[in-house]
């Protein structure tokens, strides 16, 4: 049962019984704030409130509510905030506990999402970290990786990214050929020593002959 079909079937006996503008501006009125307060049972309202929601005037507002109330499509009690009121009738309930059903699997739906990117977010950085571990082994130059440096270097891809990690890895690997510690390493990546190396151009210097450089 939706917003729709609560309206026409309110407006459907309101035709036939010719019920007042006013208590039809009401029910409109109070309809889109159930609404929007997602189906609550019941809602609080100021007499000052409900006549600026509905443009209606005090008196006017209050022969409404009585009207409505006499004809069993609300509920209303005093409060020291207000008037509380309660929208009444089977189809009123029905959309209520539709909403609350809806509610309910979203936020299952919600939770159950937040949990699945958590979990691929771990895969892809255990992905990561595997790929990076097994460069740093193949390559000749590093130095070995014990169980707390490769935690350290885990901690690193977390706060760098593996991208910023391969590629001060390459830089490291091109700036100390004889030997990349792990300090030296993660200098680098971190820039402590300041140094600045073009990667690019150091790889086309080693293509070039000496002998073909005319200042060489």
């Amino acid at each position: 049962m939706g917003l729709i079909d609560l309206f026409k079937e309110f407006h459907s006996q309101a035709t036939v019984k010719a019920y007042p503008a006013s208590a039809r501006v009401l029910y409109d009125t109070l309809l889109y704030e159930f609404n929007a307060a997602y189906w609550q049972e019941e809602l609080v309202f100021s007499e000052r409130e409900l006549s600026r929601l509905t443009g209606l005037a005090n008196a006017t507002l209050h022969r409404a509510v009585k009207y409505l109330a006499d004809r069993g499509h609300i509920k209303t009690w005093h409060a020291k905030k207000g008037t509380i009121i309660k929208l009444c009738g089977a189809q009123v309930k029905q959309k209520q506990s539709d909403n609350g059903a809806l509610a309910a699997v979203s936020h299952t739906h919600t939770r159950k999402d937040a949990k699945d990117v958590k979990t691929e977010q771990k895969n892809q950085g255990a992905r990561e970290l595997e790929e990076i571990v097994g460069e740093w082994q193949r390559s000749v130059c590093f130095a070995p990786l014990d169980d707390t440096l490769t935690a350290e270097l885990d901690l690193l891809r977390e706060r760098h990214g593996a991208k910023a990690i391969r590629a001060a890895m390459d830089k490291a690997r091109h700036l100390n050929r004889n030997g990349v510690s792990f300090a030296y390493f993660r200098s680098t990546l971190e820039d402590k020593k300041g140094r600045e190396v073009n990667v690019d151009l150091e790889r086309d210097y080693e293509r070039v002959p000496m002998e073909s450089v005319p200042w060489a």
